[in-house]
């Protein structure tokens, strides 16, 4: 009788191996609205500006977003973002913050990020840098999710099947001017070298090779 039970206890608490677990929605967002957002932060110079657009396609992970963007009627300042009436039923906001704001604002979190389906967050120096998606579980309940956010830029992967690469004898992946010249191991002498001794050593070397190659009589010598 106990082994029964316990054979009914494993059966009911076996992992489920084909369980999804969501914890962020990927957003993949076509490069048109990066530049659309880009080309509108040029000329509101450094005020916040907001577009909406749409969901083109949507799984129970991923988001794909429209290139298609409507500029709604707003007022803004440097800081702010007044939405005067209009008539548009987007479900996507964008809107842009400040550089270095990544962080949605309390009046964001109030006002924009309730009242569409997907809220993201763009500034001029590092493009889209937050976001929110709003899964909805009944008329009054929202689940928000982070993102992760990125660029389609509509390109395909390219064949480079016909370029063959050789491998070089000799191959340095450093550049000359990294190295250092051996010296004296003290603090002044551990700097890189400079421009002026990268030619004097490849003076050196000239020369040594014109004595090898060109003279070796002088080379015997020890002129060089």
């Amino acid at each position: 009788m106990l082994n029964n039970n316990q054979n009914n206890n494993n059966d009911s608490n076996s992992w489920e191996a084909d369980l999804i677990i969501i914890n962020t929605m990927l957003v993949i967002i076509p490069v048109k609205l990066s530049l659309a957002c880009l080309q509108i932060a040029n000329m509101v110079n450094s005020n916040e500006f907001s577009i909406v657009t749409d969901i083109k396609e949507k799984d129970s992970s991923k988001i794909l977003l429209s290139d298609i963007f409507y500029v709604p009627k707003q007022r803004v300042t440097s800081g702010s973002i007044d939405y005067l009436p209009d008539m548009y039923k987007h479900n996507v906001c964008i809107h842009r913050h400040p550089n270095g704001c990544n962080g949605f604002s309390s009046t964001d979190r109030d006002f924009i990020n309730q009242n569409c389906e997907l809220s993201l967050l763009y500034t001029k120096s590092e493009g889209f840098v937050n976001g929110i998606y709003n899964l909805k579980t009944d008329e009054k309940t929202i689940i928000q999710l982070p993102v992760e956010i990125i660029i389609d830029y509509d390109f395909e992967k390219i064949d480079i099947s016909n370029i063959e690469i050789e491998d070089e004898i000799f191959k340095n992946d450093e550049p000359l001017v990294s190295k250092k010249l051996a010296r004296p191991d003290n603090d002044e002498d551990k700097k890189p070298a400079t421009k002026e001794d990268i030619d004097l050593l490849e003076g050196r070397l000239d020369m040594l090779e014109e004595a090898m190659v060109y003279n070796p009589q002088r080379f015997e010598f020890g002129n060089y």
